[in-house]
């Protein structure tokens, strides 16, 4: 009995080789003089990507393509697994499925060459292993293709400090805002502050400051704003430094009291490798010489109101990558 070599081809950046069973439902071209007979499957998920190897997702609905070389007589059947790291025994695959996994309804095309689907990858941990399994034509009973996903959950995270720095020779100071921060424990200088993606990896990041704030009535950015400062990264640590400013604090003939502070307002935007994103909102708030308080804030998304969160920290961010909470 011949043997079907099967290579299943992820056109997003990913390629795996497999061997399974496509069944009799296919029909393909046998060459006589070779028992193996290697036909092509490609495997499309949308806004996938591969790394070192393996395939990611984010924890969302994804469309899922299907391409055979030839007609497939009889149905296509595609199963997602639980997203838990498990891997299923062989022999107890229906079991496995009608428990935990999920079927993903595909329609073909005309010729019956493409199948396409959607499947929702579930949030069920924050980088979690599942299974896809595609079965087709008459051999549906078996599990004739399966390959792993990451499904990840969460975006990225860093904490973030303000520190002042005098401009000697220029006049004025700087601001810089780092997630590469130490602090002493014990006597003893230590990193301090944190700056990850848990899952698929940093992208990129953007740092914008702002002297006034930055949204208008309609909760859009106000296109009468210009940031007073902004930095961008695609790495670690995020960080940026302003220019030397010698109205950087409140002048002292201005400031009375407390009220007379100045305010700036920081937006701190991170992105994995699978478009997950944090968002930080933070006010730092400066006197004549230092630095006041440096808090998180959350951001209605209707009404675009700074609201401060219960945080007692001078630090923005969190090493979670959860912005923080509306205080109750």
């Amino acid at each position: 009995m011949k043997k079907l070599l099967l290579v299943l081809l992820v056109v997003t950046l990913a390629s795996f080789l497999l061997v399974g069973c496509l069944g009799t439902g296919i029909v393909v071209d046998e060459e006589e003089e070779d028992d193996t007979v290697v036909t092509t499957v490609e495997v499309e998920i949308a806004d996938s990507v591969e790394l070192g190897g393996k395939l990611y997702v984010s924890a969302d609905t994804h469309d899922i393509k299907i391409t055979f070389p030839t007609p497939v007589v009889g149905n296509v059947v595609a199963y997602l697994g639980s997203c838990s790291g498990d891997y299923p025994v062989k022999g107890l695959l229906d079991d496995f499925l009608l428990l935990y996994g999920e079927t993903i309804v595909l329609f073909p095309n005309a010729d019956r060459t493409v199948w396409e689907g959607s499947a929702d990858f579930a949030d069920l941990g924050p980088c979690c292993a599942t299974y896809l399994f595609i079965s087709a034509g008459e051999c549906e009973n078996d599990v004739c293709l399966q390959f792993p996903i990451i499904v990840d959950s969460v975006g990225p995270y860093a904490q973030i400090k303000a520190s002042i720095i005098a401009c000697p020779c220029a006049g004025g100071d700087q601001l810089k805002l780092t997630s590469a921060w130490t602090g002493t424990t014990a006597g003893c200088v230590t990193p301090a502050g944190c700056c990850d993606d848990y899952c698929s990896g940093l992208a990129g990041w953007t740092l914008d400051i702002y002297d006034e704030d930055p949204f208008d009535d309609c909760c859009v950015p106000d296109p009468c704003v210009t940031a007073y400062k902004s930095c961008i990264g695609t790495a670690c640590p995020v960080e940026c430094l302003t220019e030397c400013d010698e109205d950087f604090f409140v002048a002292t003939e201005d400031w009375e009291d407390s009220d007379d502070n100045k305010d700036y307002y920081v937006i701190v935007t991170m992105t994995d490798e699978v478009d997950n994103s944090t968002t930080y909102y933070g006010v730092l708030v400066v006197d004549t010489d230092s630095i006041v308080s440096f808090h998180d804030y959350v951001v209605d998304s209707v009404t675009c109101v700074w609201t401060e969160c219960d945080d007692t920290d001078d630090i923005l961010g969190d090493c979670y990558g959860v912005p923080c909470a509306r205080p109750q």
